[in-house]
């Protein structure tokens, strides 16, 4: 079989995140892609005006830790080439080169992890590489989205539609979803674009997230999905929300618009 290049194993390991092959439910053992959607979300989360530190550690349970080192011994080649290419298209700068490590941190309970980027001091002058004009990126980004038309209905009745990249749900004003309810954790959920796709994250770390019953720490939506943020049902939704011209009567003269209610059809 012939050797990946980088950008094909990022390819492939995009692939798994859209299809939702890292899925993390509760129990289970840490993967390769569940570290690299982790990893997505903490360089996002670390950009400041568009630079992002260079080294982040990747941190395990030690039983963790040695399990993937001796199943995945590509691991570390793997997730760099993902995160090079990911910083690149989501057109980041760095001022070093790209590093990851892999540590075995006892506090690392269970299947769960950590990724902490190392930070150093931000140059002074702009002499970072700039890897792709950003608004490039976002005019991708508003294009796709655009297309896709998604939306939340949020407990039958509040319709909020998806235009940016990260949208923040929880029970703090500071949301861009504020969810007023004493059971919804202060910042509960996040959904974010991967690849084409809209993803939903949990960020309580209280188990209280579920798509369509099922709990997930992170999962790709698709239409008609049933979210509950503990008890807060939200409806995810794609397409159908195009105001289209009603049909007059000989005694409806008035120029109005009507919005197509979402299907009820769940995918598989």
């Amino acid at each position: 079989m012939a050797k990946q290049k980088p950008f094909q194993k990022f390819e492939a390991l995009a692939q798994q995140l859209v299809e939702g092959s890292f899925n993390r439910f509760f129990g289970q053992g840490v993967t390769v892609s569940g570290i690299a959607t982790e990893l997505s979300r903490v360089v996002e989360d670390s950009a400041v005006e568009g630079w992002v530190p260079a080294r982040y550690e990747i941190r395990l349970n030690p039983a963790e830790f040695d399990r993937l080192r001796q199943s995945e011994p590509e691991i570390m080649t793997q997730l760099t080439d993902y995160l090079r290419t990911f910083v690149q298209q989501s057109g980041l700068h760095v001022d070093s080169s790209l590093h990851l490590t892999l540590v075995a941190e006892p506090a690392v309970v269970g299947a769960s992890l950590q990724v902490v980027p190392v930070v150093s001091k931000r140059p002074s002058a702009p002499t970072t590489t700039q890897l792709r004009q950003p608004d490039e990126n976002l005019a991708s980004f508003a294009a796709e989205v655009a297309a896709l038309d998604a939306y939340l209905i949020v407990e039958g009745q509040r319709h909020v539609p998806l235009n940016k990249p990260v949208i923040t749900l929880g029970r703090h004003i500071d949301n861009d979803v504020v969810l007023d309810a004493p059971t919804v954790s202060r910042q509960h959920a996040q959904i974010r674009w991967r690849y084409g796709r809209f993803i939903l994250y949990d960020v309580s770390r209280r188990g209280r997230t579920q798509v369509n019953s099922q709990t997930v720490n992170e999962t790709v939506l698709r239409s008609g999905d049933v979210i509950s943020l503990s008890d807060v049902k939200l409806i995810y939704g794609e397409g159908e929300t195009q105001q289209r011209p009603r049909q007059r009567s000989t005694n409806d003269l008035t120029d109005e618009t009507q919005i197509r209610p979402p299907s009820s059809n769940l995918d598989s």
